[in-house]
């Protein structure tokens, strides 16, 4: 058996059969040593394992493990738990509007996911130290929320939720970048800048014609994009007032948005927004 962390092959003897439980609590027992954490790992290139405790040394021919830091783990963490909260938005979203409700069975999904959720924030907090109850609130009574059919106020729960999930990723990200790796991102983002421009031209017609869920979902990116790009921008030592604009045409947007104003929102991007952006990417 090979056992590869971080693609490099780990120098081991075993005296015993074990089971991959096993093997991958002595790869974290080591991996501890250097405060890093297991993230991910594949069985004979495998990912997404099942039965787990079928596998053990003899049967595994190679097993690859990835480790990172802490933050890494908790960059991840916050990763899957924002797609596990857009993906059941967007789920039950569907249902409704195709005039159906949740089945037996979707309800018991989406319950399982919530104690998961649940665990995830708790986590979450701990890493934070946050004292805030704001997810405690939100997941406390969601199961009976969704069992008596409350959709908007279960919606309006997960949004609170998801807006914290955001709170914690701009947080960690600035925590995780200094300087130096801001500068080599800085390039990235601008280079990203010349995809960004098109996609909000394409948004601002769609607003325009009626269209106006396909340009919410691709605004609903961008904004996330710009939200961690700020960051980026601000430890990079862009000037001040550069960045000012924009965050100030960036809450006009918000307030036209919140009024669903879509011609109002147009405008914004097509006179404002993109050619601030635009001298963003030629600083």
């Amino acid at each position: 058996m090979d056992i590869l962390v971080n693609d490099k092959s780990l120098d081991f003897q075993l005296n015993e059969t074990l089971t991959l439980p096993e093997l991958l609590d002595n790869i974290q027992n080591w991996a501890s040593k250097d405060n890093m954490f297991i993230l991910d790992y594949s069985v004979n290139g495998q990912k997404n394992i099942n039965e787990i405790n079928d596998y053990n040394s003899g049967n595994i021919e190679r097993l690859d493990v990835s480790v990172g830091s802490r933050e890494t783990l908790v960059w991840e963490n916050i990763i899957e738990l924002q797609a596990y909260t857009h993906k059941i938005v967007s789920y039950i979203i569907t249902r409704i509007q195709g005039g159906a409700s949740l089945t037996p069975q979707d309800q018991q999904e989406i319950k399982t996911g919530i104690s998961w959720m649940s665990n995830s924030c708790d986590s979450l907090l701990a890493f934070f130290n946050n004292e805030s109850d704001v997810t405690d609130f939100t997941i406390s009574g969601l199961n009976e929320i969704l069992e008596s059919g409350m959709y908007d106020v279960f919606m309006a729960r997960f949004s609170i939720l998801e807006n914290q999930i955001n709170i914690w990723k701009k947080q960690l990200f600035y925590n995780l970048i200094d300087s130096s790796d801001a500068n080599e991102l800085l390039v990235k983002y601008k280079d990203e800048l010349k995809i960004i421009l098109p996609m909000l031209e394409a948004s601002a017609a769609n607003l325009t014609i009626g269209k106006d869920k396909e340009a919410l979902n691709t605004l609903e990116g961008v904004l996330e994009w710009l939200s961690l790009g700020f960051i980026v921008f601000e430890k990079a030592g862009i000037d001040k007032s550069v960045l000012e604009n924009i965050e100030k045409i960036l809450q006009e947007f918000d307030d036209s948005l919140k009024k669903r104003d879509f011609v109002t929102m147009a405008d914004i991007i097509d006179f404002d927004l993109k050619e601030a952006l635009f001298q963003l990417m030629n600083y």
